[in-house]
């Protein structure tokens, strides 16, 4: 540990705000910490100060200490008796009343640690998700996903789906939806400013595609350096930039030169004022194998770009109508979807569009001071999606051109085909009814999710226009194989 200070239950009597211990794992880069940052920057700090824990120094190590907390580093949790050893006796000998931790799977090490030490409030907070192209690693998250439950308090969650995910159906309900919000201030862009960033970067009467994040194989970069030399092959003034940083950096150089387009691609590091880059931006691509809901999809559509995100993703992510979703199964798909959003004319009311909601830092900040202060938690706990108002499959509109979840690519029309778990992905949607035993789980703007039960798990299908679903037949769960849908 590299910093000492009084315990904060002493803090508290003298009327000093109560710390929080926040502990994450590699801070160096990703949305966990630009997540936390944001909310450490817009909470009130005479209530809540924040300690970070983490493996090694981070680039908010000095802005920290500025706004009031504290930093300290422990070893990997790969090292399970160190870091156990370690934030023990921190916890102990500082005094936490609250511990909340940020690391998905790995947290059952600092939240057995917070226990030991007799901290009373231990609040897990589930990221991410999984998906079996991890290998070896989706293994060891599987066998261990249990386990965060076990010494927990309180658990929360950045979406339905990572809450879902790590605590299981019976636990989801009595979890906690701490949004990713941003501050959208640092986000609003306009047309003037765009061209300005587009000049400053050399890329002046170009079409950007554009990505940010770790480049790591959940990111899935190898497919959007494909879909991009499909889109630079019928698009000369395409450009791709890629910010970030990870361990698959010189194998997507490689990928690059392989595919005929280094040229084209600019890599841009480790960006503090991502702002500039959404502004160069014409389309924001995210074509990942599996997310928690990702931050820089917020951003972005703040931003006011397309966001194109692969169906792996939550559908929570679609906070405007300026996104959708596509399958990772064809990559001229995908090409032929960048290209339609590079003809469309940008849109840059995002971050106006998400005033006030639960996705601005501002409000969002007022809710988690909530939570700390154990008060119930209005508008955003684990069940919310129970409380989202029904709405009837009669009553959806027809819309034209391409639509996912969210909102629609204007002139794009996909190809019909078969989905995961063999079941047919319908083209246009053209008005049709579904059967009326359909039973709607969830509204979330111009979307319908519709769930049934197969077995012991879900099952999805997209269908083209409006709707992710899943049929329910007669009451018995049968899925629909039909090239149409059935007339009720």
């Amino acid at each position: 540990m590299t910093e000492k200070f009084a315990a904060t239950s002493a803090a508290a009597k003298s009327g000093q705000p109560e710390r929080i211990a926040q502990v994450l794992g590699d801070a160096s880069f990703g949305g966990v910490i630009v997540w936390l940052m944001n909310f450490f920057r817009n909470i009130d700090r005479t209530k809540f100060l924040f300690d970070f824990y983490m493996y090694a120094p981070s680039p908010f190590d000095d802005e920290i200490r500025a706004l009031g907390g504290r930093v300290f580093y422990y070893p990997r949790v790969t090292d399970v008796l160190g870091a156990y050893g370690t934030l023990k006796k921190a916890f102990r000998d500082n005094g936490y009343s609250t511990v909340h931790v940020h690391m998905t799977t790995l947290s059952f090490v600092a939240l057995a640690a917070a226990k030991s030490a007799g901290v009373p409030r231990r609040i897990c907070h589930s990221h991410s998700t999984a998906n079996p192209h991890e290998g070896w690693k989706y293994a060891v998250k599987m066998l261990i996903r249990p386990l965060p439950k076990l010494f927990a308090t309180d658990l929360a969650g950045c979406s339905e789906l990572a809450i879902r995910w790590l605590y299981g159906a019976k636990c989801a309900d009595k979890a906690t939806l701490v949004h990713n919000a941003v501050d959208l201030d640092r986000y609003r862009v306009s047309d003037g400013y765009a061209v300005e960033e587009k000049k400053r970067l050399g890329l002046s009467g170009r079409k950007v595609i554009g990505f940010a994040g770790r480049f790591e194989r959940q990111k899935n970069l190898p497919w959007l350096i494909d879909v991009f030399a499909e889109v630079a092959w019928r698009r000369d003034d395409a450009v791709l930039i890629l910010a970030g940083a990870g361990s698959e950096k010189q194998m997507l150089l490689r990928r690059a030169e392989e595919k005929g387009v280094a040229d084209k691609i600019f890599f841009f590091g480790k960006v503090d004022e991502v702002k500039a880059l959404y502004a160069a931006m014409d389309v924001f691509v995210l074509p990942s194998l599996f997310e928690g809901l990702p931050l820089v999809a917020i951003e972005a559509q703040a931003a006011g770009l397309f966001c194109l995100m692969s169906d792996n993703i939550t559908r929570e992510a679609a906070v405007t109508d300026n996104c959708a979703f596509l399958p990772l199964d064809d990559v001229n798909e995908w090409a032929d979807a960048v290209l339609a959003v590079l003809g469309a004319a940008r849109q840059y009311d995002g971050a106006a569009a998400l005033e006030g909601g639960p996705y601005d830092i501002k409000a969002e900040a007022r809710r988690l001071e909530e939570f700390y202060s154990g008060a119930p938690v209005r508008g955003g706990s684990g069940n919310e999606w129970k409380q989202r108002l029904f709405q009837s499959v009669r009553g959806m509109p027809r819309q034209r051109g391409a639509a996912f979840a969210g909102g629609s690519v204007p002139g794009f029309r996909r190809r019909e085909g078969f989905g995961r778990d063999g079941v047919r992905a319908f083209g246009r949607f053209r008005g049709e009814h579904f059967p009326q035993k359909c039973q709607i789980q969830r509204a979330h703007r111009r979307i319908l999710a519709v769930e049934a039960l197969r077995g012991d798990r879900f099952s999805r299908i997209c269908v083209r226009g409006t709707v992710q679903a899943v049929f329910r037949s007669a009451g018995r769960g049968e899925l629909l194989r039909s090239g149409e849908p059935r007339r009720a």
